[in-house]
């Protein structure tokens, strides 16, 4: 997804209505009722994935910081001694 990563907020948006207006041309409202709502389902599930995965660095961050401070604290207090 290296493509997303070159387009801004605004050209996004924009992307994202002519798709709309695209589709909707074609589909009567039951229609559009059921790719709208799969479409939402579709989002809300991506963003659950990526919440849990930025969960999981700052915690593997956090665990590592962690980590690292011990070990400094330890070498300190075996170079003090």
């Amino acid at each position: 997804m290296s493509l997303l990563a070159h387009i801004g907020a605004n050209e996004l948006g924009a992307l994202a209505a002519i798709l709309a207006i695209i589709l909707a041309d074609d589909l009567d409202a039951d229609e559009l009722n059921t790719l709208g709502n799969f479409t939402v389902a579709l989002g809300s599930i991506m963003l659950v994935i990526a919440a849990q995965k930025q969960f999981l660095k700052a915690q593997q961050e956090k665990d590592s910081t962690k980590a690292q401070q011990e070990k400094d604290s330890t070498e300190r207090k075996q170079f003090n001694n």
